[in-house]
């Protein structure tokens, strides 16, 4: 009996052991739980009453309810930006706007940041942040809130910004809002048909004396939409922001080579034409019109024709020579980030190629009694090429 009553309390035990393995093997088989009403409880954002919602608890709710929603958090990233000048506490602000914005279907999104750009009572914030262009022309940093709206826009609804951004230019008004209103345009409106409006648009806002003196970051990015509509007939004026020596318009004078630089290099025949025509940088800046002139591609029977013109002008002086036989064939390149356009560099093999045509041009020119009076720069032009090309 007292064996039975053993073996029974075994087999019991037994039973229960395998129960609970059973249930344990149950519940490891089981999906998680879904999350519950308190794990999306709304976060309050630090210093203000705004509750904050997870961006699937926003797309769940009805569009109206998604626009008033972000109409808010607008309001609170505005008063966040105003109170708080730590550049890294407003990129965090500024952040999680965007992604909301961005996670938003477009329409809704753009909606909220059309009537917030249109809005008269709307109040501006500067961030703090330095105006810089990232990858593909969209913002690294926007200089104000208002800024930032005019790039998010671009990207999600480029045609509304397009309209938008033709408002703000025909008024005076932020240089840095007009550099993004000229690259919305632009968007909204590809193809040559816009490239009058940008450059007549874009050479009001160079033209402006405050901006000259003392210029933006946007103001100088401004001068990519130059390169872009492929303005060779701003040259002049180009030119003409170079003559002031003033320490405060040095970046002014900068950007203004750095574009006519460029549109050398998109359009050389015809710059170089220019150059040789007016001597007005030669006066104020030789070794720049120097530093452009060798940017001359020797293979274009055209460009050699302005090369050799340049180097026979008996006006143009020795200082400008001398600088031009430093640096020829310029191969010096600076690659950056732009609002419209993308910096076109050559590969090695078409350098190489193109310093050897200069190398032939100028064994060429030596033998050539009308270049006897810049012989010894040829000569020193030549060496320096013969040093490193691969010649017999």
């Amino acid at each position: 009996m007292k064996r039975l009553k053993q073996r029974f309390l075994w087999s019991m035990a037994l039973a229960l052991s395998a129960g609970v393995a059973f249930l344990i093997y149950w519940q490891l088989q089981q999906p998680e739980p879904a999350p519950t009403e308190a794990q999306s409880t709304p976060e309050v954002l630090p210093g203000t009453g705004f509750k904050e919602l997870s961006v699937a608890a926003v797309l769940a709710l009805s569009q109206d309810e998604q626009m008033a929603y972000l109409r808010e958090l607008i309001d609170e990233t505005r008063e966040q930006i105003r109170l708080n000048r730590d550049a890294v506490s407003i990129r965090e602000a500024l952040d999680r706007l965007k992604t909301l914005t961005f996670e938003l279907p477009a329409a809704v999104a753009a909606a909220v940041l059309e009537a917030a750009l249109l809005d008269p009572a709307a109040r501006d914030v500067s961030t703090g942040l330095h105006f810089s262009v990232g990858a593909k022309g969209f913002l690294a940093d926007p200089s104000s809130l208002r800024v930032a709206f005019l790039d998010w826009l671009g990207q999600l609804a480029p045609q509304q910004a397009g309209v938008i951004a033709q408002q703000i230019l025909s008024r005076e008004g932020s240089a840095d809002e007009w550099a993004i209103c000229l690259r919305n345009y632009a968007w909204a409106n590809p193809g040559a048909r816009s490239h009058p409006y940008l450059r007549e648009q874009t050479r009001a806002l160079m033209n402006r004396p405050d901006l000259q003196a003392q210029p933006t970051a946007g103001y100088l990015e401004a001068f990519d939409v130059l390169v872009f509509t492929r303005s060779v007939e701003s040259t002049p004026l180009l030119i003409g922001l170079l003559e002031d020596s003033d320490e405060e318009a040095r970046a002014t004078a900068y950007a203004a080579f750095l574009t006519l630089d460029r549109l050398v290099m998109q359009q050389p025949a015809e710059m170089l034409r220019r150059l040789n025509e007016s001597r007005a940088l030669g006066n104020i800046r030789p070794e720049m019109r120097a530093q452009l002139m060798a940017r001359g591609d020797m293979r274009d029977p055209a460009i050699r024709k302005e090369i050799a013109h340049y180097l026979l002008d008996t006006q143009r002086t020795q200082v400008e020579l001398e600088a031009f036989a430093g640096v020829f064939p310029n191969h010096n390149f600076m690659l950056s980030d732009n609002l419209l356009t993308e910096v076109d560099i050559p590969t090695g093999v078409e350098l190489n190629q193109r310093d050897l045509a200069a190398y032939q041009a100028l064994q060429e020119w030596m033998t050539q009694e009308r270049f006897a009076g810049t012989s010894e720069w040829l000569e020193q032009m030549r060496l320096r090429l013969a040093s490193y090309l691969p010649i017999d």
